[in-house]
């Protein structure tokens, strides 16, 4: 399997899903990319709906979350 990039050696991405009123949404994505000279980054994203089609499914709230700035 080839590489992504020259500095970009292996990419590794799961994405999941969660079914609302019949339909499959998106409910998280994560990536993580093995980077030649900085290591190991990672991606995270999760994804809250109140309503799919008029169906009300919860009442997502705004979260405050601790983000890491820079490469581990």
């Amino acid at each position: 399997m080839k590489a992504p990039s020259f500095w970009t050696r292996r990419v590794e991405i799961v994405r999941r899903y969660k079914r609302f009123a019949g339909i499959r949404m998106p409910v998280s994505l994560e990536s993580v990319a093995h980077i030649l000279v900085a290591g190991k980054a990672t991606f995270k994203v999760t994804y809250d709906y109140e309503s799919v089609n008029g169906q009300r499914f919860g009442t997502p709230v705004a979260r405050v979350q601790q983000t890491e700035v820079g490469i581990k």
